[in-house]
């Protein structure tokens, strides 16, 4: 259980700079996306596959967005304002601790520059996802990894992704595969809803203590060394 607790509180780390879509002047979206999340290649056993995330929820409204990733041990949620370019990453455990890591737009720019903008390459094969036409997409980083996805300029073609692998991809991402802790996680759009979400969806709700991510690492091993 420490062994999967650890690896989700690590994803978690990583979707506080995750994978969001930044919204410019011009074209706005508001609505719902669901994705599936699969794990190709992965060697888990039981307990490990069953306690590993299989969907995500993105929202959408205007300059507002909101991922929840929801597991039977916590809840995990970044709520960002692409306009301010600021975030805040939300980690509920069983309802018995829950945190919050707030970043600004300087530690977001900062996050940024490390490694510099991946070389964008738009190809010409496409795929219908969640009903839209996609085009393929990969991302090469300065280190000579190579992300790969699927993305349609319909949806909020003003996105240019500023918070992820795809940074200065113009549109929305409806399949994508990204890497953490030596694990490859696929996100594939299932559905798509335009439907307006909640005003309050985008706050910040009650009772989560506000850390740092290195915070956060320490009264995790401390809960870990404490517990079962």
């Amino acid at each position: 259980m420490r062994k999967i607790l650890s690896l989700l509180i690590c994803a978690f780390i990583v979707l506080s700079f995750s994978n969001a879509n930044a919204q410019k002047k011009g074209k706005s979206f508001s609505g719902v996306i669901n994705y599936q999340i699969t794990y190709p290649g992965a060697d888990m056993d039981p307990a490990m596959a069953g306690a590993m995330p299989t969907s995500t929820v993105l929202k959408i409204l205007e300059e507002k967005q909101r991922i929840d990733v929801v597991t039977a041990q916590m809840t995990q949620t970044i709520i960002i304002n692409t306009s301010l370019k600021t975030s805040i990453a939300l980690l509920d455990v069983m309802g018995m601790y829950k945190w919050a890591i707030k970043s600004t737009t300087l530690q977001i720019d900062s996050a940024l520059k490390v490694g510099g903008a991946p070389k964008i390459e738009v190809l010409a094969e496409t795929k219908v996802i969640a009903g839209y036409t996609c085009k393929k997409v990969t991302a090469t980083q300065d280190d000579g990894t190579v992300y790969s996805g699927y993305f349609t300029d319909e949806i909020a073609g003003d996105y240019d992704n500023w918070n992820g692998p795809f940074w200065g991809l113009k549109g929305t991402l409806l399949e994508y595969e990204v890497e953490q802790n030596g694990m490859t996680m696929k996100y594939s759009a299932t559905e798509i809803k335009k439907e307006k979400p909640k005003a309050t969806d985008f706050m910040m709700p009650e009772g989560f203590k506000v850390v740092t991510s290195e915070q956060l690492k320490v009264e995790i091993e401390q809960l870990q060394n404490g517990g079962q």
